[in-house]
């Protein structure tokens, strides 16, 4: 821990700025120790770039650093001689929260796709069509979540894999060539639709590749 002497304005352990104008007589001169303190809020560690400042027994956090990485913003009035503490004032917290719940649901979507693909090959091949309805309201139900991020593309794709998946498994049961190769077709060419639309949106800069 390293000891120095220096002239400190005791405002300014709240790390707010080097810009503040200080009128004569707030300042005084102190004996303070610093050291790299850690912090942990609800048993998460935040690792602080600046030292913290230890005076009569009181630690000092530099509260810019500490609450930038809690998601606030930090500002300074000197007029009244605030600090300005504002979480989430352009929402981009909100925001980013957002994309990262729509990117969870796409990951969820590409896996459950290659369940189900995985669970239509082995009823196909065991000639189980019953099972294998059940794999194609599977996608029925995936539109629920493409609905819940207002994907339309999304939604649309998982709608015609839907039609055209019972169409096959129809095809099948009835021994209805013409009915299961246009049916089959059609859902191969959304199947890779599907997996276009995932990898862009799970990997934005295959967009910005092809563009």
């Amino acid at each position: 821990m390293k000891k120095t002497w220096m002239t400190l304005i005791i405002l300014t352990l709240m790390v707010v700025g080097s810009s503040v104008a200080w009128a004569e007589g707030r300042y005084r001169t102190i004996e303070v120790f610093f050291d790299a303190i850690h912090f942990a809020i609800n048993g998460q560690e935040l690792p602080v770039r600046d030292d913290s400042l230890i005076y009569n027994g009181s630690v000092y956090v530099p509260i810019r650093a500490l609450t930038e990485m809690m998601g606030a913003k930090v500002g300074w009035n000197n007029t009244s001689r605030t600090v300005l503490l504002d979480f989430i004032a352009d929402g981009s917290l909100g925001k980013e929260l957002e994309e990262t719940s729509k990117k969870s649901i796409y990951q969820y979507i590409a896996f459950e796709n290659n369940t189900i693909m995985k669970s239509m090959i082995e009823h196909f091949q065991n000639s189980d069509m019953e099972a294998m309805k059940t794999d194609i309201e599977n996608y029925s139900n995936l539109r629920n979540y493409a609905v819940a991020i207002q994907d339309d593309a999304l939604f649309n794709i998982l709608d015609k894999l839907a039609s055209s998946g019972e169409i096959v498994r129809s095809g099948i049961s009835a021994k209805s060539i013409d009915d299961f190769s246009l049916a089959w077709s059609i859902f191969n060419k959304n199947q890779k639709n599907l997996i276009d639309l995932l990898n862009d949106k799970l990997d934005p800069s295959r967009i910005k590749q092809r563009g």
